[in-house]
């Protein structure tokens, strides 16, 4: 097969380095992430709060009165913030330098529409990055550099299987994305695009002054439907689509680098890269280009799957060859379409 462009060894330890640092803070929680400590005076008393700011506004948490009592809180309250400042200036550090040695970064508005909807709890609630960004979150995890023209997209798109994730909203409580839509941190706001049929709730959000648009997609099951479908977790509806299933089910933490990074979920590098072989024999002629950038990140993946992971590649296929007749067909149609090393390595996984 022909040879991978890989990234440096130390710009993969400063990735994974990336996500253990970003796991080890989201056990901190947002509030402490972005907090600080106030005093008011009432009546001549001091009362302390945590205040910080969430995806739409200020809040404050009330501790108690100043004393001796409330001292103990109050001191490792304010290791903790400066930890958690520490913490994201070596997150910043760690960025800048997996950049400089070649990972993909995303652009600093990207960063920031990422980062907002990590704060508002799109991701802690069971929210998978798919789509391009994924795809480019792929080379880091995986080590790799892909082709120019495949990492483009002004599209961000986020899938949520409520049967999978039902159990972990109800724990996390949910996103609440249509109440939460502003930033008062960066002001940046995600502003509903309509629907064509204005009676049905929108499942897209255009990132008002960026290019940039959040889509909100969730699996079809059983029979055909057009209508969005409101998902509880995410306080939001998302477009139903056929064959998205299989690609939640099996899902990782991972980094977006940018800023100081980015907690997302992606898929299964794996059931990605099927999943793209699976709608790119979907796409109507007048989505051409759109089929020829699928194939094209599908080969990538699988390119270096095959490289290095070959048995990810064969237990996703396996699974996908269990629903049926109507998933591998288009999956062998597209692999006719890939090049010659790539598919001869998946005939000897598929057959």
């Amino acid at each position: 097969m022909r040879p991978l462009l890989r990234l440096p060894l130390a710009v993969q330890t400063q990735y994974a380095e990336l996500v253990q640092q970003l796991l080890y803070a989201a056990g901190g929680g947002p509030t402490l992430r972005a907090g600080a400590l106030v005093s008011k005076v009432i009546k001549e008393r001091r009362y302390w709060y945590l205040q910080f700011r969430d995806a739409s506004k200020q809040r404050q948490v009330y501790l108690g009165p100043d004393g001796p009592d409330l001292e103990p809180l109050l001191v490792r309250l304010r290791g903790e913030l400066e930890a958690a400042r520490t913490q994201a200036a070596d997150r910043s550090a760690l960025v800048a330098m997996a950049t400089s040695g070649g990972a993909y970064a995303v652009s600093a508005a990207e960063a920031r529409v990422l980062g907002l909807l990590d704060r508002v709890g799109l991701f802690r609630v069971g929210g998978v990055l798919l789509g391009t960004y994924a795809f480019t979150v792929f080379g880091n995890m995986l080590g790799v550099r892909w082709s120019g023209a495949t990492v483009r997209t002004q599209d961000i798109d986020v899938g949520h299987d409520e049967h999978i994730a039902v159990a972990l909203a109800s724990d996390l409580g949910a996103a609440d994305l249509d109440a939460r839509r502003k930033d008062a941190a960066t002001g940046l706001e995600l502003w509903p695009v309509p629907s064509f049929d204005p009676r049905k709730p929108s499942t897209s959000f255009k990132v008002l002054g960026t290019e940039l648009h959040v889509d909100l997609l969730t699996p079809l099951r059983g029979r055909e439907r057009e209508g969005p479908v409101r998902i509880a977790a995410l306080g939001a509806a998302a477009q139903p689509l056929r064959f998205l299933d299989y690609v939640l089910e099996d899902t990782q933490p991972a980094a977006v680098v940018g800023g100081d990074g980015v907690l997302v979920n992606v898929p299964s590098p794996a059931r990605f890269a099927l999943h793209k072989l699976i709608v790119a024999q979907r796409r109507p002629a007048a989505q051409a280009a759109k089929s020829r950038k699928d194939l094209a990140q599908a080969e990538q993946v699988l390119l270096a799957l095959l490289t290095d992971r070959p048995d990810d590649v064969r237990r996703a296929y396996r699974d996908l060859a269990r629903r049926g007749a109507g998933w591998v067909r288009p999956v062998k149609a597209s692999i006719r379409q890939l090049g010659e090393d790539v598919r001869e390595e998946l005939a000897k996984l598929v057959g």
